[in-house]
């Protein structure tokens, strides 16, 4: 497996557009993340949480949708799309791990009654 030799800058490089003659829009503002299922009633707003995150049925990422739109638009983001995907999975992973816990704990504190 090749390695490459260039170190990292610490810093992200500035991409040019792929169409220089068009000025690319991105839109997502906070108000996406306020969809059915996690709207406190409180608040009437979205409260980002692990259950929030790690629902990919019901929720949908802003993050991955501008991630898409970028890629959509010939952006090479296979770097940040990757991580973005692997940051998911551990989410979801850490969900059920937690959900198993809360499960054995509640299984425990019914027998010691």
């Amino acid at each position: 497996m090749p390695t490459s030799t260039r170190k990292p800058s610490g810093k992200l490089d500035r991409c040019k557009a792929s169409h220089p003659d068009t000025e690319a829009r991105y839109h997502y503002p906070r108000s996406m993340l306020d969809q059915p299922f996690f709207v406190s009633p409180v608040t009437e707003q979205a409260e980002v949480h692990l259950s929030m995150l790690a629902d990919t049925t019901h929720y949908v990422s802003p993050l991955m949708a501008l991630l898409d739109q970028l890629r959509n638009e010939g952006n090479d983001i296979a770097g940040a799309y990757e991580e973005a995907a692997a940051m998911r999975a551990v989410i979801g992973q850490a969900s059920k791990a937690l959900a198993q816990i809360q499960d054995i704990a509640l299984r425990a504190n019914h027998l010691a009654e």
